[in-house]
């Protein structure tokens, strides 16, 4: 990902009604703005993964606030709980290549734990590889992300595999 892009996952393990995510961003956690929308799954009886890409950030404090509005189909809403990002916090040195990758992706971290790596669509399509070096021939070509693990906390690489 850019230096100017934070990523939103969140999990739901049952859905009704639910057409859909808004997004809302904030910068002094008071006053929200809608910045996306990600529809609901079609599966609503199983544990469904979701993410968003806020790739239009603003360096106007130290933190970002997000918090997801769900909407159903017959307009009632609720709200998740705010979260609250940092953005000076800084893992250290963490570096992915080559991008793009054909069959091999290397990873560059200090304290390095893991890496899974995951579909633009929120599917895992490796789990918990503590090598620094990901065999990615049974992927097919695409953008994927790299959640990688270290001891001081995790980020997100955007990749293209060919």
């Amino acid at each position: 990902m850019a230096e100017k892009e934070a990523l939103l996952i969140w999990k739901t393990a049952s859905e009704f009604n639910n057409q859909g995510f808004e997004i809302e961003r904030s910068y002094n956690g008071v006053k929200f703005e809608k910045i996306g929308w990600v529809d609901a799954s079609i599966y609503p009886n199983q544990l469904n993964e979701y993410l968003f890409i806020d790739n239009n950030l603003s360096p106007i404090g130290e933190f970002i606030y997000y918090r997801f509005k769900q909407l159903d189909f017959d307009g009632k809403f609720e709200y998740s709980e705010v979260k609250r990002l940092k953005l000076s916090d800084a893992l250290g040195s963490v570096y992915i290549y080559p991008n793009p990758a054909e069959n091999v992706l290397n990873i560059t971290a200090e304290d390095f734990v893991s890496v899974r790596i995951i579909g633009l669509n929120g599917k895992t399509l490796l789990n918990n590889q503590s090598a620094k070096s990901i065999d990615l021939s049974g992927i097919p070509s695409g953008i994927y992300l790299a959640e990688i693990k270290t001891l001081r906390g995790t980020e997100f690489k955007k990749f293209l595999k060919n």
